[in-house]
């Protein structure tokens, strides 16, 4: 799964991103079109979402692994590997497809002439200047949030639950004598 999101990556992200950076160095508007704006914003933000949490799940899985040895393998099975990825992708591209499925209630992408990129642009209240920068306030803290913040959270609690227990593992090899 996080091989398919990062080939996914570097096949459909990286490319847009190379054209996009010297596009706009060259004052040229490629990208400016609306439908590959949204199609390059989408994926991106679905293949992003998709590694991260892919990286989380993995978290869970060397957790599992470390907290219950015994019974991993019947935890840890073909339908377990199912179920994970199947949430995964289902929350990345609901996600990512939000904006194109409801634009008038979460924005869409849009080409932003400062960066030079194609960038998520939630619309707030009545559209005013003011509105649109609230609405790239909003759309950064949920991004960071629901795609940085959280799957960086369950990394660091299972990674720390499986630091806790081979400290506990070593301290009981230590007063067992076990070389």
């Amino acid at each position: 799964n996080l091989a398919a999101s990062d080939l996914g990556v570097g096949l459909f992200i990286l490319p847009f991103s190379a054209a996009s950076f010297f596009q706009f160095r060259a004052h040229s508007a490629l990208f400016d079109h609306p439908v590959l704006c949204n199609m390059v914003g989408v994926c991106r933000q679905m293949l992003l979402c998709s590694s991260t949490y892919t990286i989380a799940a993995i978290s869970y899985e060397r957790f599992l692994g470390v907290k219950r040895p015994m019974s991993y393998k019947r935890i840890v099975d073909k339908r377990f590997a199912v179920v994970a990825v199947s949430l995964i992708w289902t929350y990345s591209i609901t996600y990512s497809l939000i904006t194109v499925i409801m634009p008038d209630k979460y924005g869409e992408f849009v080409y932003n002439d400062y960066t030079g990129y194609c960038i998520q642009q939630w619309y707030l209240n009545d559209g005013s200047e003011t509105s649109q920068d609230m609405g790239e306030t909003v759309e950064v803290v949920v991004n960071v949030v629901f795609n940085f913040v959280i799957p960086l959270g369950l990394m660091g609690y299972y990674y720390s639950k499986v630091l806790k227990a081979l400290h506990a593992n070593l301290h009981f090899c230590h007063k067992m004598k076990v070389p």
